[in-house]
């Protein structure tokens, strides 16, 4: 079973390459109640088609609207905010009174995406980090499982082999599962 960051890194990769410009979005905060945890990713195009999710939909038609109509931030990549103000409690309509703060990228290469796909592939754990200040994206091995690490100027996310199963106990029922 693909996992939805596979999915979404996948489809990414499959979009540069057929010539598509490709914009990653991660969700790096949320304040109250937020349909998506910090870390999910969708990745958006111009067109209108988007894989993965960071509301559920609604901020994703909201970020290709955006997109269409040319009111994207200048500079990549940049935080996004969503809350719930007047104007966005009936067009966004998070619930609870949450808010959601997303880092968006615009992707120009396939390159890093793939690399990510052949670690996970080899079953290798590895960081993404991303430098706010300058664009930079650098993945580095670890052996560490936090998932999301994210302070305003620099995002980490994990990236790596999901469980597939964990089997506690050395008992006749264990050894006939594993086999």
């Amino acid at each position: 079973m693909e996992t939805a960051d596979r999915e979404v890194l996948r489809t990414a990769v499959d979009w540069l390459r057929a010539g598509e410009p490709v914009y990653l979005a991660t969700v790096a905060k949320t304040f109250g109640s937020s349909p998506r945890p910090p870390g999910s990713l969708a990745a958006l195009r111009a067109d209108g088609r988007f894989v993965g999710s960071v509301s559920g939909g609604c901020m994703e038609e909201d970020l290709v609207a955006r997109l269409r109509s040319g009111r994207l931030p200048e500079k990549f990549p940049a935080v996004v905010t969503y809350g719930v103000t007047q104007e966005e409690a009936p067009r966004i309509g998070l619930p609870c009174g949450g808010k959601l703060e997303l880092v968006l990228e615009r992707l120009d290469s396939a390159t890093s995406l793939k690399s990510i796909l052949d670690k996970i592939d080899e079953r290798q754990i590895m960081v993404r980090q991303l430098c706010l200040d300058t664009g930079e994206a650098s993945l580095h091995p670890t052996t560490d499982r936090e998932e999301f690490v994210y302070d305003g100027r620099n995002m980490q996310k994990l990236f790596g082999p999901d469980w597939r199963l964990l089997l506690i106990g050395a008992g006749q029922l264990s050894r006939f599962v594993a086999q």
